[in-house]
């Protein structure tokens, strides 16, 4: 039995591997900075509600409205961030059932 050589086309499928690890690498950035600016954006909407139930609570503000709205804003984006969490979460366990 004869060993062959590699070829130029065995090198460039290890040359396409390698870029294609820095695109994971890149894309995995991009959607770990996407998440995190959505967790902060959530965070933002909380602390807001919070600092206007404390201005009603004071008395320092009549308008119910706006901190109605406040709430209810910062109450969907939890809901939202609590749901996304969820459909990762499922999408993780799916690909751990995967058999190989």
């Amino acid at each position: 039995m004869e060993i062959q050589p590699i070829s130029g086309s065995a090198i460039n499928l290890l040359d396409s591997a390698t870029q294609s690890n820095l695109l994971d690498k890149a894309e995995r950035s991009d959607f770990a900075d996407f998440i995190n600016s959505s967790l902060s954006t959530v965070n933002q909407n909380l602390v807001e509600s919070n600092e206007v139930i404390e201005k009603l609570a004071l008395g320092k503000t009549e308008n119910t409205h706006e901190v109605i709205i406040a709430i209810e804003k910062a109450k969907m984006s939890l809901q939202l961030a609590s749901e996304v969490r969820n459909k990762l979460v499922e999408a993780y366990k799916e690909i751990l059932r995967m058999q190989v």
